[in-house]
């Protein structure tokens, strides 16, 4: 099973960030978060499923494999979906605070906001929010 605390979600969103452009968007066009799914977790190409969004590159950077999306819908599916699914099935164990990072910077990004800005954002409301944060996750933000 795949452990991502807060620190860990974060050096993969990171990750992901730094591999595009400055200022890069998932999306051109804004929707609204939660309305109807935007996000491709994952797509096939060429009879080859790969990793799109920043979340669902995240997650397969952290070992997920693009085949476990395929299950159900999460191939294109909301953060609160495809978690609960990866989790029930044994692939992930997801902290309430990383939970909440990944769920908000989804939301971000499908609102049409940069991927550094998703980031921002996200970490922004998990630390206003004080989400459920163990105590190693508070350890490591003080540090920061």
């Amino acid at each position: 099973m795949i452990e991502i605390d807060l620190p860990r979600a974060v050096e993969l969103v990171l990750g992901e960030i730094a591999k595009e452009a400055p200022g890069f968007k998932y999306l051109d066009t804004p929707v609204f978060c939660g309305k109807y799914y935007e996000c491709v977790n994952v797509d096939k190409f060429d009879g080859t499923w790969v990793p799109l969004c920043l979340i669902g590159r995240a997650l397969v950077s952290a070992g997920v494999d693009v085949e476990d999306f395929r299950g159900g819908a999460i191939a294109m599916a909301a953060w609160n979906t495809t978690s609960r699914v990866l989790q029930d099935c044994g692939v992930i164990n997801v902290t309430s605070s990383a939970s909440e990072y990944f769920r908000e910077a989804q939301c971000q990004q499908d609102d049409g906001k940069s991927w550094s800005a998703a980031h921002s954002a996200a970490l922004q409301r998990v630390l206003r929010s004080g989400y459920f944060m163990t105590d190693a996750e508070k350890a490591w933000l003080q540090v920061r």
